[in-house]
């Protein structure tokens, strides 16, 4: 993806750089629409009917090693709705909300799936 380049989350613009993450919190019963480049991928989707976190990531190898049940990471989940994933929480936002993953957040991604740091 490039500086200026549009990502849309039912129909609201996110400002997504490169090698970065997003955490979208779910709401339930639909399937949040998600428009990006090809470079964003969604990670561990949830089935319609459950809601809660949702990870975005612009790096490939991180999206699939985390994806990968070779490499379980943890997921909290409280009947039809995931609370953590990968010890990403939803706290503190509403359904349909959603915010940057920081760089530190990133990297920790990035040891929990057994890669090296980004240099």
């Amino acid at each position: 993806m490039f500086a200026g380049q549009q990502v849309l989350v039912d129909g609201k613009e996110l400002a997504v750089p490169r090698g970065a993450g997003v955490l979208l919190y779910k709401p339930s019963g639909q399937n949040a629409e998600i428009v990006h480049p090809g470079t964003l991928h969604v990670v561990m989707p949830l089935k319609r009917v459950e809601n809660g976190a949702e990870l975005l990531l612009a790096d490939e190898e991180v999206a699939r090693r985390v994806a990968d049940p070779r490499h379980p990471l943890p997921q909290v989940k409280d009947g039809f709705r995931r609370l953590s994933i990968c010890g990403l929480e939803v706290d503190g936002l509403d359904p349909g909300e959603w915010r940057p993953l920081s760089p530190r957040e990133l990297e920790r991604l990035r040891r929990s799936v057994r890669l090296p740091p980004k240099g």
